[in-house]
């Protein structure tokens, strides 16, 4: 099991690994690393079906999102990033074709919800799902688009058509609802799920493109071996985002230029970014360059915001512990020290 350890002020920022002898457990803590020596947000992992390599993609420093090798056992990574994408969190990977390889993610907006991004990658270099990605139109439309339902994205996965129809399989979006008014901000107490298909689009001159539509009291049976009777051109434009200070979080305050749209309506713009130490931003190839100054600037302002809101949440959610009585103190320390507990060599 690999997954975002870290304390309530984010103060850890790392991968932890566990492992078990079934997937039912019991687990055993192996360790907790930063992958490349950096620091580790949200997180996902997979392995690739066309050759049983694992990766983990991760928010490196909530500053861009990187690919990283795991080694063999998969309890560490390998290396520097060996592929890496635009700023972002909450990366869900799927690939529903050989050599094809997809991601749907979220921009940082702190406890609310965005409109999601869809990156996707073809593998005709051999290298898998290392290098480039392209940057396409969002997967979400309609009514709650801008919000994707309400929703963040925290894991794709592929349902087998229980009829053995010989269809492939459907994937579903898995996404939490952070339901952000509640006892602690943010808390996985408070949190729903949203569960949706993903279905390819139909007729489009990008073949790789894939939605996600809002449906209510769905069943499977009801999407396996469907499209969507939609083109890119029908998606939404994808949204820029910049800061405001509205009392807690991010809101979105400034919509897609008329290249973003453009972009969007042609298939999605590509976008590379370099395996450098901050990889490249990605901005519209029609921008001009006082646009493209913008958007570095809007984003580096959304890096600063994003850690001061991280901050507050920490202090916050520290404070409310303090106040606690006694007693819940000492059950919440003995809760902790069991999650944190590095068992003695020699000892279980």
């Amino acid at each position: 099991m690999l997954f975002h350890l870290d304390a309530p002020n984010f103060s850890l920022s790392s991968i932890g690994v566990a492992t078990a002898p079934a997937i039912t457990g019991p687990y055993t803590w192996v360790r907790g690393f930063k992958p490349d020596g950096k620091d580790s947000y949200d997180m996902t992992a997979f392995v690739d079906p066309n050759d049983g390599q694992g990766y983990v993609v991760t928010s490196v420093e909530n500053r861009w999102m990187g690919v990283f090798r795991l080694n063999r056992d998969f309890t560490q990574t390998v290396g520097p990033a060996c592929g890496s994408g635009p700023r972002g969190e909450a990366p869900a990977v799927f690939f529903p074709k050989a050599k094809e390889y997809h991601m749907i993610a979220s921009h940082l907006t702190g406890w609310s919800s965005n409109q999601a991004m869809q990156l996707s990658r073809i593998d005709t270099d051999g290298k898998g799902p290392c290098g480039d990605w392209k940057l396409g139109p969002p997967p979400v439309f309609g009514p709650g688009e801008d919000i994707s339902y309400d929703s963040q994205v925290t894991y794709i996965f592929p349902l087998a058509d229980p009829k053995g129809s010989g269809s492939p399989p459907l994937w579903v979006y898995l996404a939490d609802r952070w339901n952000y008014e509640g006892p602690l901000p943010g808390s996985v107490a408070n949190a729903t799920y949203v569960w949706l298909p993903i279905l390819p689009l139909k007729g489009t001159e990008n073949p790789t493109q894939y939605a996600v539509p809002s449906v209510d009291n769905w069943s499977p049976s009801q999407f396996y071996n469907k499209t969507l009777a939609l083109s890119a051109a029908s998606l939404p434009p994808a949204r820029r985002y910049s800061v405001a200070s509205p009392p807690r979080g991010l809101v979105d305050v400034l919509e897609s230029s008329a290249a973003a749209a453009a972009a969007a309506a042609s298939g999605g713009a590509g976008g590379d970014w370099a395996t450098q130490e901050v990889p490249a931003r990605w901005v519209d190839s029609a921008a001009s360059a006082s646009e493209r100054a913008a958007v570095v600037e809007a984003e580096d302002e959304i890096a600063a915001e994003v850690d001061a809101a991280r901050e507050e949440t920490g202090r916050e959610m520290s404070e409310r512990l303090a106040s606690a009585d006694e007693s819940s103190d000492a059950a919440e320390e003995a809760a902790a020290d069991d999650f944190y507990y590095v068992p003695e060599e020699g000892k279980q």
